[in-house]
C-alpha cells in the first residue's frame, strides 16, 4: 500500500486541484455575476390579469369563475379602464421602482393615470394617484413610475399583482414597455400589448398553460364599456 501511495501520481492531482479550484474562483468572482446580470435583464414575467368572477370586476374582458393571463388587452377609445396586471419574478432582486409606458406618439398612446391595489379591501396604498403626498409620477413620455418608500424586494416566482387605470384615446395597437430600475441592472419586459379599438370586438386569448386545452384558449370577449371624454 505504501509502495502504491509512493508511485501515485501527486503532481497530476495537484495540477487537477489548482485547475480546479481557479475554475470555481472564476466562476464565484466572474461567471455567476455575469449570468446573473443577463437573468436581471429579463428579471420579471409581466402579464395582463382578467380575475376570477367571485375576486372582482374586470372592465375589458368577460368573466367566468377562473383566472386568465394575456399578453394583449383589447380596450375601447376614449375611456378610462382599470386593468390588472400579475408580475413573476425570475429571481430575487430589489428594484427602486416600477416604470410603464405605451410605445408611439405621446399625444396618442394609452397611458396610466392612476394606481389601484384590488388586493388591498381598505387601507393605505390601495390607490394612489400621481400628486403631493406621494413618490408616483407620469413623465412628460406618459410613462408611469410607481416609487415606494424603500426598495421593493421580489422573490422568485413569488407573483405580485397590481392594477393601474388606464387612459385610451385613438384606435391603434400599442406595445407596452416595463422597467424594473435596480441596484444591478435595469430589467424590462417589453412582451405586452395594448389594443384600443372604437368598439371592442377582437377576442383575447389566455396564454396561461394550463388553460391550453379550455374554451378561453381560443379567446376571451372584450367587455362592452361606456366611452368618456
Amino acid at each position: 500500500m505504501i509502495e502504491g501511495i509512493k508511485s501515485f501520481s501527486w503532481p497530476m492531482v495537484a495540477a487537477f486541484v489548482g485547475i480546479a479550484t481557479f475554475a470555481l474562483v472564476a466562476w464565484v468572482n466572474f461567471g455567476r455575476p455575469i449570468r446573473r446580470r443577463r437573468k436581471l435583464q429579463k428579471s420579471v414575467i409581466a402579464e395582463f390579469l382578467v380575475p376570477s368572477a367571485k375576486h372582482h370586476t374586470c372592465e375589458f374582458a368577460e368573466q367566468d369563475n377562473r383566472e386568465h393571463l394575456l399578453k394583449t388587452i383589447v380596450l375601447p377609445a376614449n375611456s378610462e379602464v382599470t386593468v390588472d396586471l400579475r408580475f413573476t419574478p425570475r429571481l430575487n432582486f430589489e428594484s427602486t421602482e416600477v416604470i410603464m409606458g405605451c410605445i408611439g406618439a405621446t399625444s396618442k398612446i394609452p397611458y396610466p393615470t392612476e394606481y389601484y391595489n384590488q388586493f388591498i379591501k381598505e387601507g393605505e396604498g390601495q390607490r394612489i394617484k400621481p400628486g403631493p403626498g406621494n413618490r408616483h409620477y407620469l413623465d412628460k413620455h406618459n410613462y408611469y413610475h410607481m416609487r415606494d418608500n424603500s426598495p421593493r424586494r421580489w422573490s422568485r416566482r413569488a407573483c405580485v399583482s397590481i392594477a393601474l387605470k388606464i387612459k385610451t384615446r385613438g384606435p391603434g395597437q400599442y406595445p407596452v414597455e416595463l422597467y424594473f430600475p435596480g441596484d444591478e441592472v435595469e430589467g424590462k419586459a417589453e412582451d405586452l400589448v395594448i389594443v384600443v379599438e372604437d368598439t371592442p370586438t377582437t377576442l383575447m386569448l389566455c396564454t396561461d398553460k394550463q388553460h391550453r386545452r379550455a374554451v378561453c384558449a381560443h379567446g376571451i370577449k372584450p367587455r362592452a364599456m361606456i366611452s368618456v371624454k
